[in-house]
Order: C-alpha cells, then structure tokens, then sequence
C-alpha cells in the first residue's frame, strides 16, 4: 500500500515537473506520505512477525504446553508482586482507594456547592414573592390558574388522541367486544 502511494504521488510529480509548481510539491508530498506508510507497515509487520514467529518456534519445538507453561513462568515472575501478600501490595491499594475516595469527595462537594446555590436561589425567589402587592398576587394566581386549566386541556386532548390514534381493527373489537351481565346466583 505504501510502495503504491509512493508510486502515485512520483508519478504526479514527475507530470508537473516543468508546469505547474503547486501539483510537483502536491505530488511529493503524496510520496512521502506513501512512503511512511510503507516504513510503518514494513515496521508493524516485523515486529508482529517477529512475535508470531517465536511463539510458532516454541510451539514447534516444545509444544502448546511449552508455550503455556513458558506464558505463566513469565507471567508469574512480572506479577507475582501483586500476588504475593506484602506491604507494598497493601500501600499501593490503600494509595489507590484513597485517591478513588477523594475523587467522590470532590463529586459530593461540588453537588453540595450546587445545591445550595439552588437553595439560595429559591430563598430569593420566596423573599421575591412575599414582595408582591396585592394586584401582583392576584395576577399570578390568575397566570397559575390558567396554566393548570391549560394542562388539564392537554391532557385531555392527549386522550382523544390516542383514543383516535388507535387502529380500526382495535376500535371494531371494542365496539364489538360482548360482556355478558352478571348475573345474581338465585336466593334460596
């Protein structure tokens, strides 16, 4: 891919290269783009090749259960200090516990800062209200009434509109749905 992108922009550099000076550094810089693209997939490939062809070696000569016990003698060595019980072990999740602890410290104090910013903002609100004149009183009674006429309204509305919204086939089975009467069991 990277040879092809190094190919393409040399090409276009090349048709430029009397005419037009902007489509030559265009052209070149496609080339060099191509050609990190073919240094960092020739890099990639050999490292993963490199990785890939130890462990098919291994398996090759010793087998999958040489290669697993070869993974956990690895493993065991690099990790064994989180395993083994010390002190260090025992610093290092008191160190992060105590950083996860105060992190949700912080969170609750912001919450709690937020929260009485709220508060103080409804005290100014109430001490607002108990300022108003009679007339202002009366007008936002009247404004709180016909809000809640104009939500029951909706509601309402939202009603029918379901009801309307349901199918034909819905509404033929209401129609037609028979309910007995109840009866009375006889007296005796």
């Amino acid at each position: 891919m990277g040879l092809t992108l190094t190919l393409t922009g040399l090409t276009s550099s090349l048709e430029a290269l009397g005419h037009d000076q902007e489509q030559l550094l265009e052209g070149l810089r496609k080339a060099m783009a191509g050609m990190g693209t073919a240094f960092y997939t020739t890099l990639l490939g050999a490292i993963l090749g490199g990785v890939l062809l130890r462990v098919f070696a291994q398996i090759t000569e010793q087998g999958v259960e040489g290669l697993f016990d070869r993974t956990m003698r690895i493993c065991l060595v690099y990790c064994s200090a989180d395993f083994k019980p010390s002190l260090e072990r025992d610093i290092r999740f008191l160190d992060a516990e105590m950083a996860s602890l105060g992190e949700r410290v912080k969170f609750l104090q912001s919450a709690f800062s937020a929260s009485r910013k709220s508060m103080e903002e409804f005290r100014e609100e109430v001490v607002n209200l108990r300022g108003l004149s009679q007339e202002e009183r009366t007008s936002l009674l009247e404004t709180i009434e016909m809000n809640r006429q104009a939500y029951m309204l909706m509601r309402q509305e939202t009603r029918l509109m379901k009801n309307l919204n349901r199918t034909l086939w819905q509404r033929c089975k209401d129609v037609l749905r028979f309910k007995p009467p109840r009866t009375r069991p006889p007296e005796e």
